[in-house]
């Protein structure tokens, strides 16, 4: 039997999202949450499957571990968070030659929006006000490691040829 090219990529998008969810399970307990390995899956898919389906990935992964974890309030916020923040990293990189210095500024541009998407869902919608300013940090650093982290895997799979 013949699989066609959407399959395929529900298929990816499926494993990709349970990447996501599965690396999000190695995490360091915080002040006000965790810091977790997830962000680099979250890039990741973007750059095996594209926007759409990356960030259905990132968005259906991430969503899926706060549930497990019992951050049943972040589920809507992170889904969207993630997937925004893909989408928004491929519109910058698309614009834009790529050279890895580009890359990385596009990377902190959209760590920079997961931060600040965060602390306006924490302080603004669950009325947590200023108390979550320190999450920012949290935040980025997560992020920063999980981009960084997704490069170098990245990096490490053009060269053997398994990205095309």
């Amino acid at each position: 039997m013949k699989t066609d090219n959407k399959t395929l990529k529900l298929s990816y998008t499926a494993a990709l999202a349970a990447l996501c969810c599965a690396t999000t399970f190695i995490h360091v307990p915080s002040a006000t949450g965790y810091l977790h390995l997830g962000d680099s899956m979250v890039f990741l898919a973007l750059f095996f499957l594209g926007p759409c389906y990356g960030a259905a990935a990132a968005g259906v992964g991430c969503g899926l571990a706060d549930l497990i974890l019992g951050y049943d309030l972040y589920i809507p916020a992170t889904c969207l968070i993630k997937a925004a923040m893909l989408l928004l990293f491929f519109a910058f990189a698309k614009a834009a030659k790529k050279h890895a210095f580009v890359y990385i500024l596009y990377g902190v541009c959209a760590v920079l929006f997961e931060a600040l998407a965060y602390f306006a869902y924490e302080a603004l919608i669950l009325k947590y006000g200023l108390a979550v300013l320190p999450n920012i940090l949290g935040n980025l650093l997560q992020g920063g490691v999980g981009y960084m982290l997704a490069l170098t895997v990245r990096s490490i799979l053009s060269r053997k040829r398994v990205l095309k």
